[in-house]
């Protein structure tokens, strides 16, 4: 059969057509234009509630999050650690080292302190404790791999040197903890976790002797005044898991502290604050039948005890449905005096805090962000670090802002919007849209 005769060029102009009717499509569904992303971003498949203008205000009420306006001088695709000394904000370690000085000018506040001597790439951990940095690392640098090399930077002197190398293999996963003035070291171990402490008059690393667990741990330590905290979940030879916590005192030796309402599995990956009088964590993943990301839970230290906090509210304007929600990945959290705050989450971000005796205060979130440090300066957050949508974060967030930053603090309830922020992110437009 003849094959039927077509204009000529019509194969072509149908082709044209389709593009572009295919373009019209994709710019009609591109994140720029749609409220609720997709995809991956399951949370947020909740249409938004109807926010007015007056609700919105009500939402940022407290500030809202914004990007200081000066990146520090740091290797640009590798945003590195971060440690507060009390007065100021160190970042990098990549093997540069940056610090940030909040009293001076937008074009001073960043300025230069002598790269890591080893050439770090990355820091496995860095500490502050007693005037000086500490790094435990690198883990890469130019022509070496994971080494347990220890080096401290005086900061005022704007000095390195050298500290005991700490003994034995590098482990998969070491973290720095200053506890109450002494610097030690949590690594992990077949049988649960090692932890060492330096004596640098002897120039040794002491075994503090941690007690064996039956099986391996996942795991993440942290200080809470003069203990040393272990949270994480043990996978028993059995195949069972179970959370809770050890914890380590000069005077009391170690503890494990499971009673109560433990939190479920996968609490080494939420973030943990320490109150003064508790450590209240949040976030992690999801047991089957439990919703972390709607709950926390407090630690209770002298009595060894756990219990279950509230749920978090569910009303407020810019939260996903939490029903969806299986995991809280990538938060961070401080004490800010008075609240243990908690950011960060790149499907589910969150700005949220725990006022003890009172309950969960909730607030606009920033852009999208897993992971990183952030800290409590006494007037305001510091959010540096992690990895965004793009890739690793190379912007310091600060809450609230104030004049000097990419956006000015206004007197009263009314202070204006971050330019960085997303509404798509956080499920909500500036006036409901």
């Amino acid at each position: 059969m003849a094959e039927p005769s077509r204009p000529a060029g019509g194969g072509r102009g149908a082709l044209v057509l389709l593009l572009l009717v295919m373009g019209v499509g994709l710019l009609v569904r591109s994140p720029a234009t749609t409220p609720q992303p997709d995809g991956p971003l399951a949370a947020f498949d909740k249409a938004p509630l109807p926010v007015t203008p007056e609700e919105y205000a009500e939402a940022v009420r407290g500030g809202t999050w914004t990007t200081f306006g000066a990146r520090p001088p740091v290797n640009g695709f590798n945003p590195g650690a971060s440690v507060w000394t009390g007065d100021r904000l160190l970042v990098g370690f990549t093997p540069e080292v940056a610090q940030l000085d909040l009293d001076a000018s937008l074009a001073d506040a960043w300025t230069s302190l002598p790269p890591h001597p080893a050439g770090a790439l990355e820091v496995e951990s860095v500490a502050f404790s007693d005037g000086d940095v500490i790094t435990y690392g690198p883990t890469s640098c130019a022509g070496c791999g994971p080494t347990a090399a220890v080096h401290a930077l005086d900061v005022v002197a704007a000095v390195w040197r050298e500290l005991p190398p700490v003994p034995g293999a590098v482990a998969d996963q070491s973290q720095l903890v200053d506890v109450d003035g002494r610097v030690v070291l949590v690594r992990a171990a077949a049988d649960g976790v090692d932890a060492l402490e330096l004596d640098e008059v002897s120039g040794a690393w002491v075994d503090l002797a941690a007690p064996s667990l039956p099986g391996s741990l996942r795991w993440q330590a942290f200080a809470a005044g003069p203990s040393l905290v272990v949270v994480g979940t043990l996978s028993r030879p059995d195949g069972e898991a179970a959370a809770g916590a050890l914890a380590w005192d000069g005077d009391r030796g170690w503890r494990e502290l499971t009673a109560g309402a433990p939190p479920p599995s996968g609490v080494e990956q939420a973030a943990a604050v320490w109150t003064g009088e508790e450590v209240v964590v949040l976030g992690g993943r999801a047991a089957e039948g439990d919703d972390p990301y709607a709950r926390g839970w407090a630690l209770r230290l002298d009595e060894g005890d756990w219990r279950r906090l509230p749920p978090l509210p569910e009303d407020f304007v810019a939260m996903p449905d939490l029903a969806q929600v299986r995991t809280l990945g990538g938060l961070v959290g401080t004490w800010d005096g008075d609240r243990a705050v908690f950011v960060g989450g790149l499907t589910t971000p969150l700005f949220a805090a725990w006022v003890p005796d009172s309950g969960w205060a909730m607030s606009l979130p920033t852009t999208p962000r897993a992971g990183g440090r952030v800290w409590w300066t006494g007037q305001q957050l510091l959010l540096w670090g992690g990895v965004d949508r793009g890739g690793p974060a190379q912007d310091l967030q600060l809450w609230p802002t104030r004049p000097g930053f990419s956006a000015a603090l206004q007197e009263g309830p009314e202070r204006g919007v971050a330019e960085e922020l997303d509404y798509a992110d956080v499920g909500v437009g500036p006036a409901g849209g």
